[in-house]
């Protein structure tokens, strides 16, 4: 209902009526504190985020200004799938006269979370035969996923399937996505070394005979006796059955030389020494 104001004048003596005045309010109220355009970041693949604002409010020469109507209300939870939301204030005064305030909220959507890297190999240990100086490591390599899709693998140190010296290398694969986000993937491969190999005999006497006078128990008998080797640097003698010169009775005797190395492996040299009168 429009606000009018009627004030009686009395006219001039001459005069035998009244004039009457009307005032008519038709000013809209006046908005204050109408907040301007909201720019909101939200992380990629969240649904939305609560946003919120100061409201604004009005004013108007008849001392009335009431709001009517908004479209929302600070602390509302907005979905980010729409690109951006109108927010309306719109006040009235007793005349019916309208004020709108009108701004709007943008979802700018950002990516820093980095891509996850899945299936990441623990260390390997892998051993290769002592004097080796190198061997083979394989694993299943890992694989990456980002929110984004648009993860891809950037580098990776070494590949499965190829040498790595002894010791301790740092393998790394590197993941990205289309935000530059990085994530990696890092394990290690030791290559460690184990002897199983005996030591290797050298000069094995072969088998020999040997002749005594009729009637005699047996004879003297010499050699050169074995020696071994080993890449580990720590043969040994572990036993022998005879030793060079050492007086066999007649008929056949197994001479026997053990030698060892460190990790326990056995080497064998074994002939036989016949007596025969």
């Amino acid at each position: 209902m429009d606000l009018f104001t009627a004030n009686q004048y009395q006219l001039l003596p001459s005069h035998s009526q009244y004039a009457y005045f009307v005032t008519e309010d038709t000013i809209p109220p006046t908005i204050s504190g109408c907040p301007a355009d909201i720019s909101e970041t939200i992380e990629l693949g969240l649904p939305g985020r609560v946003i919120t604002w100061t409201e604004p409010t009005a004013s108007d020469t008849s001392g009335t200004a009431v709001l009517s109507s908004r479209s929302d209300a600070p602390g509302t939870f907005f979905e980010v799938d729409v690109l951006h939301i109108t927010i309306t204030y719109t006040f009235r005064d007793e005349s019916g006269n309208t004020a709108n305030c009108v701004f709007m909220i943008w979802f700018i959507t950002v990516d820093t979370t980095p891509p996850t890297a899945n299936s990441c190999p623990t260390d390997v240990l892998i051993n290769v035969e002592l004097g080796e100086t190198e061997g083979e490591a394989t694993w299943t390599e890992p694989s990456s996923t980002d929110l984004s899709g648009t993860d891809q693998l950037v580098s990776r140190s070494r590949a499965p399937g190829t040498p790595f010296p002894l010791g301790d290398t740092t393998v790394t694969y590197l993941y990205t996505d289309d935000s530059g986000n990085t994530a990696t993937c890092v394990f290690c491969v030791t290559v460690g070394t184990v002897d199983t190999l005996a030591p290797t005999i050298i000069g094995c006497p072969a088998d020999s005979e040997a002749f005594t006078e009729l009637g005699t128990p047996g004879r003297m008998v010499s050699w050169i006796e074995p020696t071994a080797f080993d890449v580990s640097g720590t043969e040994r003698l572990q036993s022998r059955s005879n030793a060079p010169n050492s007086f066999f009775t007649i008929g056949s005797t197994d001479v026997t030389y053990s030698f060892i190395d460190n990790s326990g492996n056995v080497a064998i040299c074994q002939f036989n020494v016949t007596v025969t009168a």
